[in-house]
This record gives C-alpha cells, sequence and structure tokens, in this order.
C-alpha cells in the first residue's frame, strides 16, 4: 500500500512537471506574425505602421540626421487571458570613427521615441547585449535594447498599448556614420508575452513583476539568448550569439 502512496504522488508530481512544462512552451506564427514569441496559451499581435497608419514594410530604412522616421510598434492581446509583454529591438550597430576621430557607436547616434515618454533600455559597456547575422557573405552587429511593459496586458479593454512611435539619426551624424551602415538602417522588433497565471508572484517577497516573469518564462536578456529569438524571426539558426542565414 505505501509503495502504491508513493508511486502515485511520483505520477502526480511528473504530470504537474509535464502541465507546467507544456505550458510554458514557446511557440512562434511563422506564417502570419513572426515577429511574436508568446509562452502559454496565449495570443498577441505586434502590429508595425508608417506615418500614414499603412503597414511598415520590411525592416529596412533610410536614415538622415534630424529626419524622423515614424515606425509606430503596437502590441494587441488578442488571446482570451490576460499576459505580460516586453519588446525586444535590435538596432543595427557597428564601431566608426567620426570625422573628428572620435570612436562611435551606429546605435548611439539614434534617439527613439515612445508613447509614454519611457525610454527604450538599451544596456551599454559590460553589459551590452549583442548579436551577429551572417547572411549572404556580410556580417552585421545588432545591439539589442527593450522594453518592459508594466502591468497585466487584459483580454478586453484597453488590450494593446504603444510601445514605438519614430526612431531619429542625431544631427552630429557624420558622412562615416553613413559609410558605416551603408544604403539602410535596420531595425527588427520581436514582442514575446508570457501567462500571468502562476508568474504573477515573482517578485521581491512574492509581489507581481512582469520582468521576472517573462524571465521565467523566456530566460533573461542575453546575446545567445537574442540569437536563439531573432532567429525565428530572420529564419537563420542560432550558434552561440551568431545567427546563419543560409541562401
Amino acid at each position: 500500500m505505501k509503495k502504491k502512496l508513493i508511486l502515485s504522488s511520483l505520477c502526480l508530481i511528473l504530470l504537474l512537471i509535464m502541465m507546467l512544462s507544456t505550458t510554458l512552451a514557446w511557440f512562434t506564427d511563422s506564417k502570419a506574425n513572426i515577429n511574436t514569441m508568446v509562452a502559454g496559451k496565449i495570443g498577441i499581435e505586434q502590429t508595425e505602421t508608417d506615418k500614414d497608419g499603412n503597414p511598415f514594410v520590411g525592416s529596412n530604412f533610410t536614415m538622415l540626421p534630424n529626419v524622423e522616421i515614424v515606425k509606430k510598434v503596437t502590441v494587441e492581446n488578442i488571446g482570451n487571458q490576460p499576459c505580460y509583454v516586453r519588446t525586444l529591438f535590435a538596432f543595427e550597430d557597428a564601431t566608426y570613427t567620426d570625422e573628428n576621430g572620435v570612436e562611435r557607436s551606429v546605435a548611439e547616434m539614434l534617439t527613439t521615441k515612445t508613447p509614454d515618454g519611457v525610454d527604450i533600455d538599451i544596456p551599454t559597456g559590460a553589459n551590452k547585449v549583442q548579436f551577429t547575422v551572417n547572411k549572404d557573405g556580410k556580417t552585421t552587429t545588432y545591439t539589442v535594447g527593450y522594453y518592459v511593459h508594466q502591468s497585466q496586458l487584459p483580454n478586453e479593454e484597453n488590450n494593446s498599448i504603444p510601445i514605438l512611435e519614430s526612431i531619429t539619426l542625431k544631427g552630429e551624424a557624420d558622412n562615416n556614420w553613413q559609410k558605416a551602415v551603408g544604403d539602410d538602417y535596420e531595425l527588427i522588433v520581436l514582442s514575446q508575452a508570457s501567462q500571468v497565471s502562476g508568474l504573477d508572484n515573482l517578485g521581491n517577497d512574492g509581489n507581481e513583476s512582469p520582468e521576472a516573469a517573462l524571465n521565467t518564462a523566456f530566460n533573461t536578456i542575453t546575446g545567445e539568448w537574442c540569437a536563439t529569438w531573432f532567429a525565428k524571426v530572420l529564419g537563420g539558426t542560432a550558434t552561440g550569439n551568431v545567427i546563419t542565414v543560409n541562401p
């Protein structure tokens, strides 16, 4: 009888682990909405539009000093339960020397405008998060910034959040910046969402913490993990923090 009870308990524990693993599995829509990733039985949609409200086609655009590029990014909860959301921005980056002989970063010459005035967090120095992409014989480096929505995104009223309004190249960007970038600049956007149930008490003293929930569901934001996530968007394979996209 004791053995049966122990066996039943073990089966129950295994079942709970399987249920949790299933709940937190990653899902991406490779056909219609490849720029989203969810953990749990939820659904989100990321839209990118231009100044006229039309779909923003592609991830490349021409940058000129002091010219605002309107690229509105919005995330909508299309599932049947609330969720936590964070959006990752892969900024094309490179090191270059400006006309005054100062070494600079391509990405540091950009400013972003958000609807609520909250800056997109772009780690710098030792905390800088980067990955590279090998495609068509060219290697491009991306620096990753992110935005975490600091509350639950409901599935009924007010179920969408505007995240990005525009991106602008600073006026002091010179011809060497343009040479480092080439004809077009690239900004790739990916939104992730996790379920709330079971992940709503992971903050200090059991408080709600969207960032802790998303880190649990997907992992912390590192170059290696970003390569894994963005490889799904780019249709490539990730090894470490390097994505290879075959022709």
